[in-house]
């Protein structure tokens, strides 16, 4: 089932295998604010700009997924995800216990 505010996107061959934004955002299943955001904070992989449209070349791809995969394994990278786990514990124990919470609702406030 499609909705009918989703976006269609041409799926074209690009010569040498370079990918175009919106392409890399299809291939890795993300938004392309996430990847705007991996941009802003110099996570996102090396983009190389072709007349007004901005690629994505092999070479930055793979350079871009061992960079990533390199920082997944450093200590920081560890702590940090532990540290989001342990917010996401507190934050979903706080919303249970919110008389708010859709476990408390009655049939009446669910109408």
């Amino acid at each position: 089932m499609s909705s009918k505010y989703a976006r269609v996107r041409k799926r074209t061959a690009v010569p040498g295998g370079w990918l175009t934004i919106e392409q890399f955002c299809d291939l890795l299943q993300i938004c392309e604010a996430t990847f705007y955001s991996w941009g802003r904070r110099c996570l996102g992989p090396d983009v190389t700009w072709i007349g007004n449209t901005a690629r994505i070349s092999p070479d930055a791809m793979r350079a871009w997924d061992a960079r990533r995969r390199e920082y997944q394994q450093t200590k920081e990278a560890k702590l940090e995800a532990a540290l989001r786990s342990k917010h996401a514990g507190v934050a979903g124990k706080l919303s249970a216990a919110s008389p708010l919470h859709v476990s408390r609702r009655t049939e009446e406030q669910a109408s």
